[in-house]
């Protein structure tokens, strides 16, 4: 049963990834949609077990996404639903949005 609200594009963006002002790193997504992003990491679960802090770029400007681990794939990657509680929220994802949407248009044409 497919869950999902939106569609996933073929889409590789880089993240720096941070769980409680820990930088974990720097990951890839694999894939993206609207609503999430799927990071590219052969150990998972160090990224599991509370809110993520997502840097990205775009515009020239850096962003913020929060997202939350909501499904793991052994020696693969993590599912990361994107959470929004403040108005910065907002604005980074139509920042995420902006860019992804150029991206999947690109790629069409």
């Amino acid at each position: 049963m497919n869950r999902r609200r939106s569609s996933r594009v073929p889409v590789y963006l880089a993240f720096d990834v941070y769980l409680r002002h820990a930088h974990l790193g720097r990951f890839w997504t694999q894939n993206v949609s609207q609503e999430g992003l799927f990071l590219g990491t052969s150990s998972p679960g160090h990224l599991a077990g509370g809110v993520l802090d997502l840097l990205f770029h775009a515009d020239g400007s850096e962003h913020r996404l929060r997202g939350i681990a909501v499904h793991q794939t052994p020696g693969k990657g993590v599912g990361v639903q994107i959470a929004y509680w403040r108005k910065d929220d907002r604005l980074a994802h139509q920042a995420y949005l902006s860019i992804i949407g150029s991206i999947s248009h690109r790629r069409a044409a």
